[in-house]
């Protein structure tokens, strides 16, 4: 096993560019796997076997039913594998904020899941949970008959991957008791439509006709951070995005497209976000 991870890129994963999506189906017999991180994002359900499953939030058994859904820039790892099956869900982060973001803001348990249970707390971009026995074959065959759909079935494929997300939100444990304030998706809006803007608690409380410490109790609530953890969250993964697709954007201009212009400043942001410095990230994944 590598002692640094790998870089898995999405431009080598994604033959749709429409639609770039890719599930499979992989065996990771006896002993320990490479780490890795990606630039795209993932979900995991194991079929069968058990492994020890590693990311920075630590390490968790895994068996037939678990789920795990990893955010871009999260590294992770597969050790002490006993005949790990798992099938792999990968989505493109833009095509993940600008397509079924839109979707998601209107499900909150869809939201909940993709979005806010990643970035509550110490989650640090990662969700892990185990399916209901009721839940697991409906998720198991809306990932495999997407396994085997054409890359040409633009529709067909975008609808089962709504589905296969819609099952795994239902799903969730907590989902069935998640209750988003009307404020708190009007922010979220604000901060996906606007990223750059040099949002404040204040201005968003005006915008919500709220007094800001309601606010910031009804977010932080709902979501599990309050709004600026979460603001910080979402500009750090779209500027890791901007650096890797983007080769040829300076540093500096990414930071001032998400909002933060001050380049030393930015520099700092992004380490305590993902551990390395903007330049250093991007080398990772652009050769």
């Amino acid at each position: 096993m590598s002692a640094q991870p790998a870089r898995l890129r999405g431009r080598d994963l994604f033959a749709d560019s429409q639609l770039p999506l890719h599930v499979g189906r992989y065996l990771l017999p006896h002993g320990d796997h490479f780490p890795h991180d990606h630039d795209f994002w993932e979900a995991v359900l194991v079929l069968g076997g058990t492994a020890d499953h590693t990311t920075p939030r630590g390490t968790q058994r895994l068996a037939r039913g678990d789920v795990l859904l990893l955010r871009p820039g999260t590294w992770h790892t597969y050790t002490n594998c006993e005949e790990l099956t798992v099938i792999n869900c990968c989505i493109g982060a833009a095509f993940l904020t600008g397509d079924i973001l839109p979707v998601a803001n209107r499900d909150p348990r869809m939201y909940r899941l993709l979005i806010a249970a990643p970035l509550a707390g110490d989650a640090r971009g990662v969700l892990s949970f185990r399916l209901p026995a009721d839940c697991y074959d409906p998720v198991r065959t809306t990932l495999l008959s997407l396994e085997n759909l054409a890359e040409e079935a633009f529709t067909e494929r975008f609808a089962r991957l709504l589905t296969f997300l819609s099952r795994l939100a239902q799903s969730f444990p907590e989902g069935e008791a998640v209750s988003f304030h009307s404020a708190v998706q009007a922010c979220m809006r604000l901060f996906s439509e606007n990223l750059s803007h040099p949002w404040t608690v204040a201005e968003l409380a005006r915008c919500q006709c709220l007094a800001p410490a309601y606010l910031t109790r009804c977010f932080t609530r709902g979501v599990g951070v309050p709004p600026m953890a979460y603001l910080g969250r979402l500009r750090a993964e779209q500027a890791a995005g901007f650096l890797i697709r983007e080769p040829g954007t300076t540093i500096g201009e990414i930071g001032a497209r998400v909002g933060i212009p001050d380049a030393n400043y930015f520099a700092r942001f992004f380490r305590a976000h993902f551990g390395v410095s903007p330049r250093a990230y991007r080398g990772r994944f652009v050769s």
